[in-house]
């Protein structure tokens, strides 16, 4: 089974696939010590933009039916629907 994250950092809605970064880390794996620094505009291997508002996300919500869709809600007034894949 693939562990992922769904996570709000500033204005952008990501997925992260806990394994494919894990593999990208250091011996030893990755902590609050030894991050792994990732840039949205080229992220890494199992990291994936999934959406983008153009301010600050403040909820996301994925339905408890499954895992293939999240909504997102921005400060900008928006809500956004996205496809995981």
């Amino acid at each position: 089974m693939q562990d992922v994250l769904l996570v709000a950092i500033g204005k952008f809605v990501l997925t992260i696939d806990i394994g494919k970064v894990r593999q990208k880390a250091t011996p030893g794996g990755f902590n609050v010590e030894q991050p792994i620094v990732c840039q949205v505009e080229s992220p890494l291997e199992g990291v994936q933009v999934v959406g983008v508002h153009e301010e600050q996300v403040t909820d996301l919500a994925v339905p408890s039916f499954g895992s293939s869709c999240v909504a997102s809600a921005s400060q900008d007034g928006t809500v956004s629907h996205s496809l995981l894949l």
